[in-house]
């Protein structure tokens, strides 16, 4: 089998061991990036008042790496810890500081 292939079984392998909650935040958040329609946003949005604590984190997370402004207020005004919103802030803001150097 070539390495190739054999790296792509690996991947596949892990994301099959990927919650599949998680996986359709990332993945609104990638089709999102791709098209800016908003409609790909309810899932984290809706999410955010999940009871699953780990749900809400994960929204919080996705929601920060579209890298838009609203989703700062979004993030700030759910019902998670204060820690999860500070990274997901300092998450937006390292994104901004590499779109200026580039």
């Amino acid at each position: 089998m070539l390495s190739g292939s054999g790296r792509l079984v690996r991947r596949s392998s892990d994301f099959k061991r990927t919650n599949p909650r998680q996986a359709r935040e990332r993945g609104a958040a990638s089709f999102y990036r791709l098209t800016k329609d908003e409609h790909y946003l309810e899932i984290p949005t809706r999410n955010l008042t999940h009871e699953t604590r780990l749900l809400r984190q994960v929204s919080a997370f996705v929601l920060a790496i579209i890298n838009e402004l609203f989703a700062v207020e979004i993030i700030i005004s759910a019902d998670i810890p204060s820690n999860i919103q500070v990274a997901t802030l300092i998450q937006r803001c390292e994104a901004i500081c590499q779109e200026d150097v580039v």
